[in-house]
């Protein structure tokens, strides 16, 4: 029978009022499930249809800091053995937005109807993706489901911390280029054209320096507009050409050729599927599952290829080191700790490992392509406002003198 949202006004044992919704097939069937949270229904009524009901969860999104509390609050309910009802009616309670608590609300509403919290967390994609789920559903249907809420909280923190790196590392130099490029910017469309019509005024020659940058401003000033429109309509066609995998392609292919950025690129891709891979295995998922789940985390399109043809291997019977040693896109030292791993039977640690080595690695590497970037990027910007200044400031003067004499 269609399942029906009802929305329900009801009393605590304490006396306090609550309201909230659950989904049911019948209204007796609502009541039967708002009294076995222990309260007592006041009002009940239907709210929408099974369709509508989709359509509001699919809506549902949590910032990444309210994912990572929320699993938190999660591994701690797990680890405190609190019945699982109980403990989602208590963050329900305790929710610090009201995305969480319909979420919650939502969540908890399947496992009273008897799905599982895998199956109920399922329910909201946007909030939990395929790799969460899988290690979710591996830990339930293992009884380890504590651990799986420790893996996941792990990687969710090891998320967050890359984005705090990312956010130290590139604002300062973000603050001073912006900076620069915000005084240039001033420079061409406020105070060139002023000098402009001070030598217009005076009547006299100008150097061909002058003219140029007198040029160059007139340019911004009347094409400013068009430019700015162009220039969004070229980000707004590569993020919709973004979508084709060849365009993706092409565009990798042209970025590794750029020195040190395209190696970081490539190992940022192997970082990321080194770590996905390590935690799927080690919450038990089989490999060749495991490397379908990876396919579409590892952000390059070719390392994309690649794990998809080493799955295809290994559903052959092939192993995971010569199936990545045969499709050439993993360097040699990986493939050699793989196949030891292999052979150790600790592929899940030796995985890790390869992580922390990595992501050492990368971010050494970014440091270097930031030490390498910025000062180039601020010495050209400033050449470009001092020369404009320079070339001002000696116009004004050998004009000045020309007047004098």
């Amino acid at each position: 029978m269609e399942l029906q949202t009802y929305r329900y006004r009801a009393v605590e044992p304490t006396g306090r009022v609550v309201r909230g919704s659950c989904e049911a097939s019948s209204d007796l069937e609502a009541r039967v499930q708002v009294r076995r949270e222990g309260l007592e229904v006041l009002s009940l009524r239907l709210q929408s249809g099974k369709g509508r009901s989709k359509r509001t969860r699919s809506r549902i999104r949590l910032h990444p800091s309210e994912r990572l509390r929320l699993t938190a609050n999660l591994h701690t309910l797990v680890s405190s053995h609190v019945p699982l009802s109980r403990g989602l009616r208590l963050l329900f309670d305790e929710a610090e937005s009201g995305r969480v608590a319909a979420l919650l609300a939502d969540v908890k509403a399947s496992v009273d109807r008897g799905l599982g919290l895998t199956e109920s967390l399922a329910r909201h994609p946007s909030v939990f993706p395929p790799v969460y789920l899988a290690m979710v559903g591996a830990g339930e249907g293992s009884g380890a489901l504590e651990d799986a809420f420790f893996d996941v909280r792990q990687e969710l923190e090891w998320q967050d911390e890359q984005r705090r790196f990312l956010r130290k590392s590139l604002l300062p130099p973000a603050m001073v280029m912006c900076g620069v490029f915000g005084l240039l910017l001033v420079l061409i469309l406020f105070v060139v054209p002023t000098f402009k019509d001070l030598f217009i005024d005076l009547d006299l020659g100008l150097p061909d320096e002058a003219k140029i940058v007198f040029a160059v401003s007139d340019y911004l000033r009347d094409s400013g507009p068009g430019l700015l429109v162009g220039l969004i309509s070229l980000l707004v066609a590569g993020s919709y050409c973004l979508r084709y995998p060849s365009f993706r392609l092409a565009l990798e292919d042209l970025l590794r050729r750029v020195p040190v950025a395209g190696r970081l690129m490539d190992r940022m891709a192997l970082m990321r599927l080194a770590r996905n891979l390590h935690l799927l295995l080690r919450n038990g998922i089989a490999l060749s599952s495991s490397l379908d789940q990876c396919v579409g985390l590892v952000g390059s399109e070719r390392l994309r290829k690649a794990v998809i043809e080493v799955q295809q291997k290994i559903r052959r019977g092939s192993r995971l080191a010569e199936s990545m040693k045969s499709t050439g896109a993993f360097p040699g030292m990986i493939v050699g700790l793989v196949s030891a791993g292999e052979e150790s039977g600790q592929l899940s640690e030796t995985l890790l490992h390869i992580h922390g080595s990595l992501d050492r690695e990368v971010r050494e590497r970014f440091a270097h392509l930031l030490n390498l970037v910025t000062p180039l990027v601020t010495v050209a910007l400033g050449l470009v406002v001092g020369g404009i200044a320079v070339t001002l400031l000696s116009t004004l003067f050998s004009l000045y003198s020309a007047v004098g004499e």
